[in-house]
């Protein structure tokens, strides 16, 4: 069981160290940028729809 939770842990400190490290300062990810930049490059005035397997992931988006 303690391995899952490390895997879990590991794959959110590759989306965002925020995910993990619960502090409320927003740290630099490459994740959420390259996310951002694509977002305002291809939406216009279209809707955009995101997925992730963190909640938190989409309230730091």
């Amino acid at each position: 069981m303690y391995v899952l939770e490390g895997l879990t842990r590991l794959r959110q400190v590759c989306d965002a160290t925020n995910l993990v490290s619960h502090t409320e300062e927003m740290e630099a990810s490459a994740k959420i940028d390259l996310l951002l930049e694509h977002v305002k490059e291809k939406t216009g005035d279209h809707k955009l729809l995101v997925f992730s397997q963190f909640v938190k992931m989409l309230d730091i988006v």
